[in-house]
């Protein structure tokens, strides 16, 4: 499975970006039986684009080309979720700040996945297409 974050590197820390087309960079996360295998970055060109028609589609392609399984977000907009979840990609939002927390509890943590999620990820949110606060939720 593979699972992207966007982050935001401050020292050397890696936290949720407030916003997910805004991010710096997304880290993308390999997992395997419920083990971080491989941890790569790719640089969002788009992050400070002045240009705001089309920057949600190119983004977008930026990340379908890394082929993530699972999107963990602080916050979405409407369209980018919609646009994730018709690609076949589940997105959960995480209260975590920093991704290696969300990852963890996204492979399993303590007491499996669905253990680990329950108090910090919310399942099964109304999605409003003109909502872009952080509540678009697809439980696992």
């Amino acid at each position: 499975m593979q699972a992207l974050i966007p982050v935001v590197k401050v020292s050397d820390k890696l936290f949720l970006s407030p916003h997910f087309g805004r991010a710096p960079e997304f880290a993308v996360y390999e997992v395997e039986g419920g083990r971080i295998v491989d941890t790569h970055f790719v640089e969002n060109p788009y992050a400070k684009s002045e240009e705001h028609s089309g920057h949600g589609r190119v983004v977008l392609e930026l990340v379908s080309s890394l082929n993530p399984d699972v999107a963990v977000v602080r916050s979405i907009g409407g369209g980018a979720f919609y646009r994730l979840k018709s690609r076949g990609v589940r997105v959960y939002r995480s209260t975590d700040r920093e991704a290696i927390e969300a990852v963890l509890k996204l492979v399993g943590g303590t007491g499996g996945v669905a253990g680990a999620l329950r108090g910090t990820l919310d399942y099964n949110l109304e999605v409003s297409p003109f909502s872009v606060e952080a509540c678009l939720i697809e439980s696992l």
